[in-house]
């Protein structure tokens, strides 16, 4: 008996709603990366060898459609920067790299702390929630949450699900990680952010409130999501 996939269309009622594609006005775009101002204090970071990109939804980010920020684009060789009210992005259009990428947090956080180069995770993260409690009797480590006392954060979207077209989680591309300042900025490579502001993801996740959202990112998806649906396989 050979096994095969059953591909069926999801309903409508099961599936969630998603506005995934970020505005045109957003996007910063070269021929090999893409960076989308979310909001000023939320960046999208993207690299890619062959140009293309993820536009479906994730289980962590069902949304992107936002009304884009006011942001100043300054080009030259070698060299792009992005200006947001809260954040600084300085870029040499390469393969993303902790020397050629870097976000600083605006508004005076810390004199020598807020600034972010690709890769790094962030120091002093006041911590989110844990994968799972099974086994755990006591205290246990949190995963990193959305709050730092250096002002940005880091999410990496890069191994969430991502919705196909019939409504079902399939395994996305291999992307780059996310950060994020608390104020908001997130970067995807593979799927990298940063954020500056908590609140950001309640408009690009899942519905939660405020003050779980500030607590720690969870609510906005993630492997630990129930409930999900996943398209099963048979004879």
């Amino acid at each position: 008996m050979t096994e095969t996939t059953r591909t069926v269309r999801l309903p409508d009622h099961l599936r969630p709603v998603t506005s995934p594609r970020a505005r045109a006005a957003a996007v910063v775009r070269g021929p090999h990366y893409r960076i989308t101002v979310l909001t000023s204090r939320l960046l999208r970071l993207e690299y890619s060898p062959d140009g293309d990109f993820e536009d479906r939804a994730s289980q962590t980010v069902l949304h992107r459609d936002l009304e884009p920020p006011e942001f100043r684009v300054l080009e030259s060789e070698g060299r792009l920067e992005i200006l947001t009210e809260h954040l600084h992005l300085v870029y040499d259009r390469g393969e993303f790299a902790p020397h050629g990428l870097s976000v600083k947090v605006l508004g005076g956080v810390s004199n020598y702390h807020s600034v972010w180069h690709y890769g790094e995770e962030g120091e002093r993260n006041l911590g989110g929630t844990a994968r799972t409690l099974d086994g755990v009797d006591g205290a246990c480590a949190l995963e990193p949450g959305l709050m730092s006392r250096y002002g940005f954060s880091v999410l990496d979207d890069s191994s969430t699900l991502v919705f196909d077209d019939d409504g079902w989680l399939a395994p996305g591309p291999a992307r780059a990680p996310t950060a994020t300042p608390e104020d908001g900025w997130t970067s995807t490579s593979s799927a990298t952010g940063a954020t500056t502001e908590p609140a950001c993801a309640t408009s690009t996740g899942s519905p939660v409130p405020p003050r779980s959202c500030r607590a720690s990112p969870s609510g906005t998806g993630g492997a630990g999501t129930t409930g999900t649906p996943r398209r099963s396989t048979g004879a």
